[in-house]
């Protein structure tokens, strides 16, 4: 009878019950997962997607701000069955990708062109928030610096974790650890109704075009501050990062010398040292 009763004072055996009356009662989770890197789109994404869909907008981290954004398993037991779109920024790790595992749900990768990050960030820093991105601390002396320095600051202290989280999700699929889709921002940007086509067809759904192209004009209607789709332009970090800090950022990807780091535009050879590295910068 005690060992029955546990679920009462223990709160992590309470959990496991719930998790399973849960997904008694509801056989479909019904998770649409954007794991994806800050600054790559995903809020309009997922504006686009709860527009298409009816679907809500949903967090499955334990809180908001500068946190690491780690899959917070009440939340995923909470939002299961409801039909949720999730746009989060989570690294491919063994608890996370385990959660995603238990509850079937296989998320999209949204990724994006590194040094076109760098200067979003640096916009993201100055214009918005300067306390949302995962593990990053600002002082109010980032806003003294001159904008190289700004960049320097970006390159030094966030890039780290941008590579960190592409080759998390990169090993994740090299070692068949869970099912996803990729996705970059440039094709997105390019057409978002194929790439939100590609999306759906990932998901299993089938929406009419009309209803695609429908839904991204509502988003697009939204304000600035909610969509967060701002300059937008592939390539514009071309004019603004000085060779050594393009550089610079190559040389953090030489940790990784068995990584492709195409897709987030850094080419060369598995084999090839930093030398012989092209950046492939538009």
């Amino acid at each position: 009878m005690k060992r029955a009763l546990r679920f009462l004072y223990s709160s992590q055996d309470g959990i496991l019950v719930y998790q399973r009356l849960r997904r008694s009662v509801f056989s479909n989770g019904k998770y649409l997962v954007l794991a994806a890197m800050p600054k790559s789109g995903s809020t309009f994404l997922s504006h686009t997607l709860c527009a298409l869909t009816g679907y809500r907008h949903y967090y499955l981290a334990c809180a908001y701000d500068n946190i690491e954004q780690e899959i917070y398993l009440p939340r995923v037991i909470d939002g299961f069955g409801c039909g949720r779109v999730v746009q989060q920024h989570f690294r491919a790790n063994g608890p996370n990708l385990d959660v995603l595992n238990r509850f079937d749900i296989e998320p999209v990768v949204v990724v994006r062109n590194i040094f076109d990050l760098v200067a979003s960030i640096r916009d993201h820093l100055l214009n918005e928030r300067p306390d949302n991105l995962p593990a990053v601390y600002t002082t109010d002396d980032f806003l003294g610096f001159s904008p190289s320095r700004q960049l320097d600051f970006v390159i030094d202290m966030v890039v780290p974790w941008y590579i960190t989280y592409y080759v998390s999700w990169y090993q994740a699929e090299k070692q068949r650890e869970i099912r996803f889709l990729w996705i970059t921002y440039e094709e997105l940007v390019a057409d978002w109704g194929t790439g939100i086509r590609r999306i759906l067809d990932f998901f299993g759904m089938q929406k009419p075009d009309v209803a695609i192209a429908r839904a991204i004009e509502t988003t697009r209607a939204e304000p600035k501050e909610r969509t967060r789709l701002n300059v937008g332009v592939p390539g514009r970090a071309y004019a603004l990062l000085s060779d050594s800090q393009r550089e610079r950022i190559v040389r953090l990807t030489q940790y990784y010398p068995h990584v492709d780091f195409t897709r987030i535009g850094i080419s060369c050879s598995f084999q090839e040292n930093y030398e012989r590295c092209h950046v492939q910068a538009r």
